[in-house]
């Protein structure tokens, strides 16, 4: 009998994993883009296509920073190796490193965060398989950090008492929006996910690793590797150290002792993360961390400053975590549409739940439990000193996708505790009751949900357009790289971007664009952010002594949904905004201001 309730149990787990699967796996390619998701693509192609130019000044860098001479490596940059397979296979190693190279460098993301991408996108690809194929190892990541989960579960309860623990946290995890979301981006912010559930899965199994030497420095290193996954984990090192040292006080009952056998693991690790530190500091990320996240009123931002008096900053202080606590807590765990009666009586429950979680990690005689609580409320604190001194926010984004594994683990953790009173056999019930009720919630909401984030842009339809009206240019504006990654369109006409920093400049990615691209011809813009304004006008008369006359064809498409699964953020929505103009000369009076082959991916 033992052997078959097992076996429901393992297909139980099957069946959430596959669903979760099905469900990213269904809008992989379809799921509307954004700068941050598409520019990974971008990246990557821009230097594939000009591999030899990047691995030139690659060569001369190096030759540089270390004073050598890289004779093979210049030798290959002068390779014509089109016609030449050998010489193709030689080459395939250093242009994925310098494409894996380039995301970290132009992006904010972390050297490991994005570095399957360039192994799964070619120029070859058509838009929706670069969509499609650019997002697949970010799948693969959540789908692991599913399964990590199981087995935190299983090492922190044991085989034969995990399952009531785990099988509803499983369902909240695999069905949260925001996990799938960004399951299907290429920038992997679900790395992340990997990076503290590993983080967890050591933490719990620290007294078994403090038995062997080797151990000890294995699992020294794979910390230092995750970090190495997403910059956030390093906001949780004070709390993993913290625990190093709670174990070993509490094993050698003496500080001289737990110095000497923390020195050598901390040496360890300081070598092994100084590259990754050199990298943030070089490129100044540690002043990066506010921006959009703020909240369109900057509500999610920590302003001490707007209180006056002592009373009223006690006052705002518990206010703000209070309240942005609880929108971070419900927008990260929510399987269906925020702000109905139903979502938040269950983000109540399970905050609640949370709550009771973390005083059972305390109040537990097991040792491993208690390390949890004090990571966890060591991680709190260093998240709070972060946000009280401006180098974070409380927000409902991406940047907080990294907590939804502490805060499944604390509800499972609180459901545990409160069905405590019950028989195992009754618990097993309440849980698999509970996740069948999380799933058929979010299914209900699925198909509605995912059609408000279909991506509009169509290779096919729009090449279709271009060539019905003869377009001569087309123009990007508003963070709108789409049209990059078709290369039926972008290698086919003239095109460029409007900088959308300063929204004056023009960067030209092909073709020869000059004022008499704009005498009596048609001029495509795009965006998926804005219609065309007088903005846009402006820079045809500055940069290319043009206006519009009339706009020959018209297809904007109004969105309110943001990339994020809130809308209390503003960072893109899923519009689509898709005109012809017709343009005519005027007399030139402005002076050019054209970058050719040149874009500018981030604000100075």
């Amino acid at each position: 009998m033992q052997r078959y309730v097992r076996y429901l149990q393992m297909i139980t787990i099957l069946v959430i994993i596959t669903l979760a699967g099905f469900v990213r796996l269904a809008n992989l390619g379809t799921q509307f883009t954004h700068v941050d998701d598409i520019g990974v693509a971008v990246t990557t192609l821009d230097r594939e296509e000009k591999f030899f130019v990047h691995l030139e000044k690659a060569s001369h860098k190096l030759e540089k920073k270390f004073n050598i001479h890289l004779v093979p490596l210049k030798t290959l940059t002068r390779w014509n190796i089109n016609d030449n397979p050998v010489k193709n296979i030689i080459s395939y190693i250093p242009n994925k490193i310098i494409q894996v190279h380039a995301i970290p460098e132009i992006w904010t993301y972390a050297p490991l965060q994005c570095a399957f991408v360039p192994f799964f996108i070619n120029s070859s690809q058509s838009y929706r398989d670069i969509i499609f194929w650019g997002r697949f190892p970010a799948f693969l990541t959540s789908m692991v950090a599913i399964i990590l989960l199981c087995v935190f579960s299983i090492a922190l309860y044991g085989e034969k008492r995990f399952f009531p623990y785990l099988v509803a946290g499983l369902a909240l995890f695999s069905f949260s929006w925001m996990h799938i979301i960004y399951s299907q981006q290429m920038e992997n912010y679900v790395s992340g996910l990997i990076a503290i559930m590993t983080t967890l899965i050591i933490l719990i199994n620290i007294p078994a690793i403090e038995t062997s030497r080797k151990k000890i420095f294995l699992s020294t290193c794979l910390i230092a590797f995750v970090c190495y996954l997403h910059y956030q984990l390093l906001f949780f090192l004070p709390a993993y150290w913290g625990c190093i040292v709670y174990n070993l006080y509490l094993r050698e009952k003496g500080i001289v002792t737990v110095i000497k056998r923390l020195i050598p693991r901390l040496v360890v690790f300081s070598i092994l993360i100084y590259p990754l530190i050199d990298f943030i500091m070089a490129r100044n990320l540690g002043e990066r961390g506010i921006n959009w996240n703020t909240g369109p009123e900057k509500e999610f931002f920590f302003n001490i400053l707007s209180a006056h008096g002592l009373l009223d900053r006690i006052t705002y202080s518990i206010v703000f975590f209070t309240k942005n606590t609880f929108i971070v807590f419900t927008d990260l765990i929510a399987f269906m549409p925020e702000d109905t009666r139903f979502s938040l009586i269950i983000g109540t429950i399970c905050f609640c739940l949370a709550g009771i979680g973390l005083f059972s990690c305390f109040r537990s005689t097991q040792h491993t439990k208690k390390m949890l609580g004090l990571f966890i409320v060591i991680a709190s604190l260093t998240w709070i000193f972060l946000v009280l001194i401006n180098k974070i926010t409380i927000s409902p984004t991406r940047h907080s996708l990294i907590l939804l594994p502490l805060i499944i683990i604390l509800i499972s953790e609180g459901l545990g505790l409160a069905a405590g009173y019950f028989k195992r056999d009754v618990q097993s019930g309440l849980s698999i009751s509970l996740a069948i009720m999380i799933i058929v919630v979010f299914f209900t909401n699925w198909t509605s949900v995912s059609k408000q984030r279909l991506d509009h842009f169509d290779e096919a339809r729009i090449a279709q357009l271009l060539q019905k009206y003869q377009v001569s240019t087309i123009i990007s504006y508003g963070w709108t790289w789409n049209i990059d990654l078709m290369n039926s369109i972008s290698k086919k006409y003239n095109y460029g971007h409007i900088n959308d920093c300063d929204f004056k400049q023009f960067d030209l990615m092909h073709g020869d664009i000059s004022s008499d691209n704009f005498n009596h011809r048609a001029v495509a813009v795009i965006s998926h952010r804005h219609a065309p304004d007088k903005r846009l006008y402006a820079i045809f008369k500055e940069q290319f002594s043009a206006e519009p006359v009339s706009t020959v064809y018209s297809d904007n498409i109004p969105s309110a949904k943001e990339i994020e699964f809130s809308h209390r953020t503003k960072n893109g929505t899923n519009g689509y905004y898709f005109n012809i103009i017709k343009t005519r000369s005027i007399p030139h009076n402005y002076q050019t201001n054209l970058n050719q082959n040149k874009r500018s991916y981030a604000c100075k």
